[in-house]
């Protein structure tokens, strides 16, 4: 009878994990475009305020990332 794996009860020659094959890392979102602000606000991640003009992106969560923090997703 053929070994079965103790995570998912396949057998071990079915499954990367016990073949010693690690997961691929997870792929990064794409960063949102850069563009000038249309009105004044506030930068969703460090709460600094932005002005009309200035550098934004979204957020993805309906708020704006200023360009104070253009580096912190890097």
């Amino acid at each position: 009878m053929a070994e079965r794996c103790e995570r998912t009860e396949l057998f071990v020659d079915q499954r990367a994990h016990c073949r010693g094959m690690t997961e691929p890392a997870p792929e990064r979102p794409r960063s949102r475009p850069w563009f000038p602000a249309a009105f004044p606000g506030c930068c969703a991640e460090c709460l600094d305020t932005f002005d009309e003009g200035d550098l934004i992106r979204s957020d993805g969560a309906g708020g704006w990332i200023a360009d104070c923090c253009e580096g912190d997703d890097d």
